[in-house]
């Protein structure tokens, strides 16, 4: 779906939705407390580093999955 042509997009996003439902894809899309994040290491990794870089909040229990890894603020850092 990551296309600059709107029609591509309406056209891929048709596709999707006509597939078959995917066992793995209705578990994760199940979870009550974790959130959802689909795609490969790369893209969920791209996703903690450009939208949790704040702290991990109390508050919202889902920020301890979401924040980056000791691993990768140190290796930024």
């Amino acid at each position: 779906m990551l296309t600059p042509q709107k029609s591509a997009q309406i056209l891929l996003y048709k596709e999707f939705m006509a597939q078959k439902e995917d066992e793995d894809l209705v578990q994760v899309l199940e979870r009550k407390k974790l959130p959802s994040v689909l795609g490969g290491e790369m893209f969920i990794s791209w996703i903690k580093d450009r939208f949790f870089k704040e702290k991990i909040d109390r508050e919202v229990p889902a920020s301890r999955y979401l924040a980056p890894e000791t691993d990768t603020i140190l290796r930024e850092v």
